[in-house]
């Protein structure tokens, strides 16, 4: 996507001429406010619709300019190649979220980041950072964020929570259900689009062999895992043995999510 075409499509011609005089195909992000060229728009529409926009060419693999988080600690964080995905879904978890779990899920971004790119060493000194600076959730938050569940299964449900609790509730609701997720990570099974109906057997039973956890959930979102979560528990016949409970929700836009409860019994106290 042209530089141009993109800034033309999200502010006004005066500011994209004034702009374009420098050339400057770089974008700062400094809280709400974003700096392109020397040109500082905070105007909370203009802001709102530059994310909208980034989420419209989500697909996309990169930006077509360079895109600066100044808010965000430079020793842990270096985004000049972050993808559009990434930029918008970073901009939901600010509204969402406290400071100090957004700061624990940059540091884990920026461990990944450096794996990535094949640089162990690095990549071994943040996480080190990570789990000194956040010791009961650094290495859930990289674990979630390695396998690819917290874009594809946490952030979604910021729509459901929205269209479920309303503007006013969502927000705290949300940070409930973010902090079960962390408390509760090594009994919860993520079924996103990269599991198979095969695989959600095998860790469906690999937790029920976990002992003194008081149930097993499985998240899904979308009509297809959504499918494989209820053909495999079908199939396992384990609602034959043991309770389970279903919450269920429908976004606005037509997002379908699950939250399957499967209730452990109690273990007999000797």
């Amino acid at each position: 996507m042209n530089f141009w075409n993109f800034l033309s499509k999200l502010l006004p011609d005066s500011i994209v001429k004034i702009i374009q005089k420098n050339d400057n195909r770089k974008i700062e992000i400094n809280g709400d406010v974003i700096i392109i060229g020397n040109q500082k728009i905070e105007d909370t529409k203009q802001v709102d619709e530059f994310y909208a926009a980034l989420s419209k060419v989500a697909q996309q693999d990169t930006l077509p300019f360079q895109l600066l988080h100044k808010d965000i600690a430079e020793e842990y964080l270096t985004y000049e190649d972050i993808s559009i995905r990434e930029s918008a879904n970073l901009h939901l978890l600010k509204e969402v979220l406290p400071s100090e779990d957004m700061e624990c899920i940059l540091m884990a971004r920026r461990v990944l980041l450096a794996y990535d790119k094949k640089d162990k060493e690095t990549g071994n000194v943040l996480m080190t950072q990570l789990e000194r600076n956040f010791p009961q959730k650094g290495r859930k938050v990289f674990n979630l964020v390695s396998v690819g569940y917290f874009d594809e299964m946490v952030l979604p449900f910021i729509e459901i929570f929205k269209a479920q609790h309303g503007i006013k509730n969502y927000v705290q609701e949300f940070r409930k259900f973010y902090a079960d997720i962390l408390h509760f990570f090594p009994i919860a099974v993520f079924v996103g689009n990269r599991m198979t109906e095969d695989g959600v057997k095998v860790e469906l039973e690999r937790r029920l062999h976990f002992k003194d956890v008081p149930f097993i959930r499985l998240h899904a979102i979308g009509t297809q895992n959504i499918e494989k979560v209820e053909n495999a528990i079908k199939t396992s016949g384990i609602e034959k043995t043991h309770t389970t409970s279903r919450a269920t929700f429908t976004s606005p836009s037509g997002l379908q999510a699950l939250t399957l409860e499967i209730k452990m019994p109690e273990t007999k106290k000797e």
